[in-house]
């Protein structure tokens, strides 16, 4: 069977470059709730990530934040900051939030400036739902 490579053409999409926030202060703009969680291969082991499609503020560019989600996550976490926010809120869709970035490379740490007053309900204490931790 031959192949129909303007088909295949057409089914292509634009690759989106990948947010890379320096050390500093950001203004970012969530444009969705995050793709389903992927699994990700590291030297160590594996782990889960969630990638969004975000906008810097003062840009029409759009990018790629991936953002590592953990299988128990705490609150301080950058997945922790962003459910807590989003909860919050009701959804990360057109909300705009500062991120603080201390650190370089791979040693980066995030903190959602919205989520600083935000914590989990007294009568939870953690983050993943009782059904999800069996």
């Amino acid at each position: 069977m031959e192949r129909n490579w303007k088909n295949e053409v057409s089914e292509l999409r634009e690759q989106l470059e990948w947010l890379n926030l320096s050390a500093g202060q950001h203004r970012v703009v969530f444009l969705d709730n995050g793709a389903e969680k992927r699994l990700v291969q590291y030297k160590d082991g594996t782990g889960y990530k969630v990638d969004f499609k975000v906008q810097q503020s003062g840009s029409d560019k759009v990018k790629v934040w991936s953002v590592s989600k953990a299988d128990e996550p705490t609150s301080r976490s950058l997945w922790g900051q962003l459910s807590l926010y989003a909860a919050d809120q009701g959804t990360l869709v057109g909300k705009e939030v500062t991120v603080l970035v201390k650190g370089e490379g791979t040693s980066k740490d995030y903190t959602i400036m919205e989520a600083i007053s935000l914590s989990l309900p007294k009568d939870q204490k953690t983050l993943i739902p009782v059904e999800e931790s069996v």
